[in-house]
């Protein structure tokens, strides 16, 4: 609130909500879809398409961590009062620059926001990836099937 952001960061907020529910949404209408009476070309083009919904999905959220993190750099960059914030916070009388303070929280910030980001991203990709190669292996079956 005090960096003035608070009302782009609740317009964001509502933004993934919204958005999330018609994940939720596409979701459900994939999962109705998928039938084991459907014919093996119909089955693989639904789980596809399922498959396609859910990297969407990821991909929106790790991009809206992203925008996030980089409203609340832009936001401590445009605060001029932000060090003098921080210092009042402080119980200690540092001598450092408050351009200096203002640098050390924006690396801070991003540091954090970089790191679960790619923490986020790469749990994903990686029971993601455990998925798909059972997946893969389920279409290759149902290809040599179908022949």
């Amino acid at each position: 609130n005090q960096i003035g952001i608070k009302e782009i960061l609740v317009s964001q907020s509502v933004l993934m909500y919204l958005v999330a529910l018609f994940f939720i949404y596409l979701f459900y209408k994939r999962y109705k879809d998928i039938s084991v009476l459907d014919n093996t070309k119909s089955l693989m083009s639904k789980i596809i398409r399922t498959r396609k919904t859910v990297k969407s999905y990821i991909v929106f959220s790790l991009g809206m961590v992203v925008l996030t993190i980089a409203i609340v750099l832009a936001g401590i960059y445009l605060d001029n009062n932000f060090a003098n914030h921080m210092m009042g916070l402080s119980q200690n009388n540092t001598n450092l620059a408050p351009e200096d303070i203002k640098r050390a929280v924006m690396v801070t910030v991003a540091g954090i926001g970089l790191f679960l980001t790619l923490l986020f991203g790469g749990f994903y990709y990686l029971i993601y990836g455990l998925l798909l190669r059972k997946l893969k292996k389920n279409y290759r079956e149902l290809k040599k099937l179908e022949v």
